[in-house]
């Protein structure tokens, strides 16, 4: 009776080892879950404008929703991979900025790639600049801090033509790739982010994005010089 208890408790903990081992620590899944049903791809023409450095054209690509899992690219109307996307936590996307003063931009077919657990999607569009990209109307102003409840603002802005959604990027003064924090788009208004840590050089954007129906279509971006907040 004793050597067969001893089997049964054996018997018992191997099969707690072998669903261990199947299921691994937790029992769920392991690493990060990427559904490409809840990722929006974006690829549009837009401008972007330097306080102090003036407007020059940019190419705009994003897969809202990727986490850092998710790989994507950018390839020209010859096929030519001109950029890479990277993940923005902040964003929670991956992102690519090309712009005029880098990258030779010309009217034409661009193709935005991502692949998602070993699948590639695919969002093509034809992209032009000119006169007719978004614009703002006037040059924002430059943003105010509020030290009580330490949020930046900026006062409303507009774009002509199509209809925009505005928010604001906060970008460390430091390196211009790392997005700090962002705000919700809205349709209009005043726009302000909270800014969690304070007495930081910051390069604020003010952003806006133009859609049509649920597709952004185009951007126009505009980059203060770095300030302390």
């Amino acid at each position: 009776m004793k050597i067969k208890t001893t089997i049964s408790i054996l018997l018992l903990m191997a099969g707690a080892f072998m669903t261990m081992a199947l299921t691994g620590c937790g029992g769920g899944n392991g690493g990060e879950s990427s559904d490409p049903a809840t990722m929006v791809a974006t690829l549009c023409a837009g401008t972007l404008t330097y306080q102090d450095s003036g407007e020059q054209n940019i190419l705009f690509a994003a897969v809202k929703g990727a986490g850092s899992g998710v790989s994507g690219w950018v390839e020209d109307q010859n096929g030519k991979k001109i950029a890479n996307l990277s993940y923005v936590s902040a964003a929670n996307s991956q992102e690519a900025t090309l712009t005029a003063a880098n990258t030779t931009l010309t009217p034409g077919k661009y193709t935005l790639y991502y692949s998602v657990n070993s699948e590639t999607f695919s969002v093509s569009r034809t992209l032009n600049w000119g006169a007719a990209l978004p614009r703002f109307q006037t040059m924002p102003n430059p943003p105010e801090w509020n030290p009580t409840n330490r949020t930046v603002s900026v006062a409303p802005v507009t774009v002509t033509p199509g209809i925009a959604a505005y928010y604001l990027r906060v970008y460390s003064a430091i390196s211009y790739d790392y997005l700090y924090t962002q705000s919700t788009p809205v349709p209009g208004g005043v726009l302000s982010e909270y800014l969690s840590s304070s007495n930081n050089q910051f390069r604020i954007m003010v952003v806006a994005d133009v859609s049509e129906g649920a597709q952004i279509v185009a951007t126009a971006r505009y980059f203060f010089k770095a300030d302390t907040y």
